[in-house]
């Protein structure tokens, strides 16, 4: 069985890629780290549309895993730091409803504000109400969700804490927030995982300053030297090849600085998107040129990072959970009345995850829409089709070619998966660019320039008589933009 992504070229003499490998062994595990996206703000979950996106995308086998930013905003506390403090968890429970309800697991950012006024993190009595939040916040998920389901979600720092739109309130607070978090969780169950800090800068001084706070620093509630961390993630946004070098920076920091820390450590990359900027439309958005991104990065992080780091490569989520149409970064493409291709900056309505006056709220209302699977899904349904075992892949080092090449993988019934592909280089701009629905001439000839022919060679096949099956997805096969336009 194979699939192919590639751009489906008007060059004439096309060149030749000879790549082979070979299956008489077992292969490596290749489980799925890649099912995962995120979203934000929180408040699309009680969205009647993100409910059908939800149900579609689990039904596909596309994702295991998302990441909604701003759920604490959801929480009510009255009398927080109070011996009178009460906590309504209605409006974060309708929104967990319809994650679980998907059969859905969670990467949840321990992100908002639930107080009504600034927490003060150096504070003595507003951190320790925080650490009985997070353990009542633990607690009652599993009350409702049960502890297994719980136990399999991720709990994650606040969103981006090295940049100031995100945190505010300096390092001391921030590690004090993260010794509070750590040390509630635990007291709800010794078995929930919970890491971080989800920075945008990679190995930031934020990043460092938590890396030798949880190594060799002091634990604000136990005294006791370091705490734990379970995970690491960073955001590291960019095209493959150098998507793969900011992680395998970022790793080799940890691995140099803190080589007892690091072996063995879960390593995500939870925001692995081209660009920043997801509701600003691009046309590349609309076509293989995403899919092909999508299926790439995977490829180098087997054959370049999960083989060379110390730690377990978890997770690589794309950010691509949003609502919206052909040309922001969703996996569907959905349709409400008025203007859909708006560049719409931040989240779905002004003002994030904080509540919008009715008199001030600008969105339109979800009562008709239309969604249509994007290259993105089409992509990641696709790979569910991959088998447990990979096998590496020769001739992928030919430097004329660096942008094509095959995933070769096996499942347990000895079906051989491949996935063939071809992402022409490209840059596809940043948010600060002038976006557009139509793809600019000199783009389109540089994509068309760039045709190659993939030749792949298995050995080491167990019996005769396998039956081809082809999925192809370019320009003009399964392109559901290209028929939109006709």
């Amino acid at each position: 069985m194979t699939f192919c992504i590639s751009y489906l070229t008007v060059c004439q003499d096309l060149r030749v890629l000879e790549l082979s490998a070979d299956l008489s062994g077992e292969g490596k595990p290749f489980p799925e780290y890649w099912k995962s996206t995120g979203f934000s703000p929180a408040d699309l979950l009680d969205y009647p549309d993100m409910e059908m996106t939800l149900d579609y995308v689990k039904a596909s086998g596309a994702i295991d895993f998302i990441r909604p930013h701003y759920l604490l905003d959801h929480v009510r506390i009255r009398g927080y730091a109070t011996d009178r403090q009460e906590i309504d968890w209605n409006g974060l429970d309708s929104k967990l409803d319809r994650v679980v309800d998907a059969d859905l697991k969670l990467i949840f950012e321990i992100m908002g504000n639930p107080a009504g006024r600034e927490i003060d993190f150096s504070d003595r009595a507003d951190l320790y109400a925080w650490k009985d939040f997070v353990r009542d916040l633990a607690l009652h998920c599993m009350d409702r969700y049960g502890k297994e389901t719980v136990e399999s979600w991720y709990f994650e720092t606040t969103n981006e804490p090295d940049l100031e739109f995100f945190w505010k309130y300096g390092m001391v607070k921030f590690l004090n927030y993260y010794d509070a978090c750590s040390e509630g969780l635990l007291e709800a169950g010794p078995e929930i995982r919970f890491g971080g800090p989800g920075t945008a800068l990679g190995a930031s001084a934020t990043f460092r300053l938590l890396m030798e706070h949880c190594a060799w620093g002091r634990n604000y509630f136990t005294g006791e030297k370091g705490v734990r961390l379970d995970f690491v993630s960073t955001h590291r946004k960019n095209i493959p090849h150098r998507m793969i070098q900011d992680e395998l920076e970022v790793w080799n920091y940890l691995g140099g600085s803190f080589p007892e820390m690091a072996e063995g450590l879960a390593m995500m990359n939870d925001e692995a998107d081209p660009m920043a900027g997801w509701g600003i439309p691009y046309y590349w958005r609309t076509g293989p040129w995403y899919g092909a991104f999508i299926v790439q990065t995977v490829e180098l992080h087997n054959r370049l990072l999960m083989d060379s780091i110390k730690g377990v490569y978890t997770l690589l989520s794309n950010d691509h959970g949003f609502l919206g149409s052909w040309g922001k970064r969703t996996l569907m493409a959905r349709f409400l009345p008025g203007d859909n291709d708006r560049p719409t900056r931040g989240a779905s309505r002004t003002g994030g995850g904080r509540e919008v006056p009715a008199d001030e709220d600008d969105r339109y209302p979800v009562s008709r829409f239309y969604l249509v699977k994007k290259p993105s899904l089409t992509v990641m349904s696709l790979m569910n089709l991959f088998g447990e075992y990979r096998f590496d892949v020769t001739g992928m080092d030919d430097e004329r070619f660096p942008n094509a090449g095959a995933i070769v993988s096996r499942n347990a019934s000895g079906d051989v998966v491949v996935a063939l592909f071809n992402k022409p280089e490209m840059e596809p701009g940043d948010n600060h660019l002038q976006p557009t629905m139509e793809a600019p001439r000199e783009q389109m000839e540089l994509l068309n320039s760039q045709g190659v022919r993939i030749r792949l060679r298995l050995d080491g096949l167990e019996h005769a008589g396998y039956r081809l099956v082809r999925y192809r997805f370019d320009q003009e096969q399964s392109h559901a933009y290209a028929r939109w336009l006709d």
